[in-house]
């Protein structure tokens, strides 16, 4: 509107306003308080919210009651043996005074008074046996069967034969001095008295080793070395030979990538050019199949510190039993075809066997002369507990990984880019034991002590691979094929702490203590209390065992694999792409056993009534099975006598029974009948 015509208008809304203002709201202005001049409102107080949940949220519940049921307890029948289990009677704890003066911190017993020899009791229980038996064993078949593009081949490998896992397993644990059964703990003792016959069984087997056949020639290098003490560490039987780097040997698994390792200050690179113009669409077939790349592992930790004392006094006689046996079994002859190239950084099958014999002396950085001893006060009363038997302490570890991974592959290039893992497999058994116990400043043993510490560690591989191409198959790209590469890893270590040279004849007044104990307990000798042994010591902590003190440490670990792969490469029938790359990869498998005991023997010396013992056994074996015949066909040739053509008329079911193909369907677990397939295994599906 024009200027005077909104005036009027603004005019009369205005008017309309006042008038419903004065016709409403007639007490507004008697209400409306104006504000003296000076005074400022006051700030608002802001009260403070509380907020109260007392409920909670629960979860929904159905009102059914649910309760798991119980595991299943196996009963382990070790024959009557109350040794084994912790004792059920012991000697009260009893202190001996000597002086006349008691010691600080001790109560006094009832009736005892300062200025007698009156025994103080104390009630403690004595030490008990452990006994820990554990089996890992894992089983794995991954038997793959892959037909890929339009091929129209079937490959038979009942026709190929050979290969067999079954003589190299027989001839790796004929090399086993101590093999018994591959079935896991089929020769656990069961009983002291079974503990005492292994023992002296394992001796004699690991100190003349039974001699064995090799299987069709097989070469095998045998190591051995024994003595009373081996100090250091042998690779493949050499002492002092340069470790190996298991990161080196597989760098795939232990360190970056490639492409982590090229950013080098974290900046990337890239060249090249760039054409304009109208181009076509490069249709380049790529087939990348891994059939191997398995890993078997076994791992042990195993720390033995249930009993250890400073001075340890065996009436009996003391025998020590350090051994490693390390097996490394292997063949891998493979037949490959010429057709394309073979992998530059395919390295044959390297097998490592590494045992570490370590001792450590406790006592080395201390000073127990004679005048060391005369600066420290010595001991004026023992403190006795008593275990009535043997003292058994036993650590039986065994694992085992069985893996078969016989892929069987027949594969053509029609312009895909295809990648195939049909290995990749991982087994694994770890084991980390800590056994912490006491510690005393004298150990009596009645009868004799067994240390026995023994590893047994075996890889046996089977990859004899056969990778060949059918008549007419070409491949002009960039294509390789790697059928090698594995690795054998056996490691093992054992440390004993407990100087070599501890060992010494027992004194008269151990002698006397330990009749002293055997007869129930009574005043220590005043010269066992006086012993260097024990100078710095305020109360002579003891221990008696009555029966033998065993300590028995077993580990076994077994890796066995089979992984004889067949590859059979074909063209396709309807685009055949002889300029496809190939990457065949068959072999590059790990076996790994890693086992290490540290052994808590004694923390100072040992005297011996009976004959001291000490032997230290090594055995490292390398078995490489024999070449086959030179004069078998080559790997194309094996290949195409295995493969069955499937044209349209072999389908039929009198065909196809001539060809054995009947046998294998029905092998499939049902399924269409043969006589119903068609030439396209899509026609079904697309009709």
């Amino acid at each position: 509107m024009d200027k005077i015509s909104e005036e009027i208008a603004h005019f009369i809304g205005a008017f309309a306003l006042a008038s419903e203002e004065a016709r409403s709201r007639h007490d507004y202005q008697a209400f409306y308080v104006r504000p003296e001049k000076g005074i400022k409102d006051a700030p608002l107080e802001a009260a403070p919210v509380v907020i109260k949940a007392p409920f909670d949220f629960q979860d929904f519940d159905p009102s059914v009651e649910h309760e798991a049921p119980a595991p299943e307890m196996e009963r382990v029948h070790s024959g009557p043996v109350p040794s084994v289990a912790v004792p059920s009677h012991f000697v009260p704890l009893t202190f001996y005074f000597a002086s006349t003066t008691p010691q600080a911190g001790l109560d006094e017993g009832a009736g005892a008074s300062r200025a007698s020899a009156a025994a103080h009791a104390f009630k403690i229980a004595p030490p008990g046996s452990v006994v820990a038996i554990v089996e890992q064993h894992s089983t794995m078949s991954d038997m793959d069967t892959i037909s890929l593009g339009d091929h129209g081949l079937f490959l038979d490998v009942a026709m190929l034969g050979g290969r067999d896992l079954a003589p190299l397993l027989d001839a790796a644990f004929g090399l086993d001095p101590l093999f018994a059964d591959l079935l896991p703990g089929a020769d656990v003792p069961g009983s002291v008295g079974a503990i005492g016959e292994f023992v002296a069984d394992a001796r004699a087997l690991l100190l003349h080793p039974e001699a064995t056949a090799l299987f069709d020639g097989g070469e095998a290098s045998v190591f051995r070395a024994s003595g009373d003490h081996l100090a250091g560490t042998y690779v493949n039987g050499v002492l002092g030979a340069e470790l190996p780097d298991f990161k080196l040997l597989r760098p795939d698994e232990n360190t970056a990538s490639g492409a982590e390792e090229a950013k080098g200050n974290g900046l990337f690179h890239a060249s090249g050019a760039h054409a304009d113009g109208q181009g076509g669409f490069l249709r380049q077939s790529t087939i990348d199949l891994e059939a191997g790349d398995n890993r078997l592992v076994n791992v042990v930790e195993l720390t033995n510190n249930w009993i250890a004392g400073r001075v340890t006094a065996v009436m009996g006689d003391h025998v020590e039993l350090n051994a490693i046996v390390q097996i490394n079994a292997y063949s891998d002859h493979d037949f490959l075809t010429s057709s394309i190239g073979h992998a530059a950084d395919d390295a044959a099958t390297a097998a490592f066997n590494i045992a570490t014999f370590l001792r450590i002396d406790p006592a080395a950085n201390h000073d127990h002369g004679a005048a060391a001893a005369s600066a420290k006060p010595f001991p004026s009363f023992w403190a006795v507990t008593e275990i009535k038997g043997d003292l058994l302490v036993m650590n039986w570890l065994e694992q085992i990984n069985f893996m078969s991974d016989g892929d069987v592959a027949t594969l053509a290039a029609a312009g895909t880019r295809l990648g195939i893992v049909t290995g990749g497999n991982t087994a694994t058994n770890f084991v980390s034991l800590s056994e912490l116990g006491s510690f005393y400043d004298l150990i009596v043993v009645g009868g004799s002590v067994y240390d026995i510490n023994i590893v047994r560690q075996m890889n046996v591989l089977l990859d004899d691979d056969l990778v060949g191409a059918v008549g007419g198959f070409g491949a002009s790209g960039a294509s390789t094929v790697a059928s090698h590469g594995n690795l054998l890893w056996n490691e093992a270590r054992i440390v004993d702490v407990g100087a070599p040279d501890r060992f010494g004849a027992l004194s008269e007044p151990f002698r006397q203590a330990a009749d002293t104990l055997a007869g129930g307990g009574g005043r220590p000798p005043a010269d066992l209390l006086h012993d260097a042994g024990f100078a710095g010591t305020g109360v002579l902590r003891t221990l008696y065992i009555s029966g033998d003190m065993i300590d028995l440490q077993f580990v076994r670990q077994t890796n066995i694999l089979g992984d004889a792969d067949t590859v059979a490469l074909a063209m396709s029938r309807t685009h055949a792409d002889a300029g496809a790359d190939w990457t065949i990869s068959t072999g590059h498998n790990t076996l790994l056993n890693v086992a290490s005991i540290v052994d808590v023997d004694a923390l100072g010396k040992t005297l011996v009534g009976g004959g001291a013992y000490s032997d230290e056994i090594l055995i490292q074996a390398d078995l490489v099975s024999a070449a086959p015949d030179l004069k078998l066909p080559g790997a194309d040739a094996l290949v195409s006598e295995a493969v069955v053509f499937l044209t349209d008329d072999m389908l039929s079911s009198s065909a196809t029974a001539a060809h054995g193909l009947d046998a294998v369907h029905a092998g499939s677990g049902g399924g269409l009948p043969l006589n119903s397939l068609q030439a396209d295994p899509m026609h079904t599906l697309a009709a």
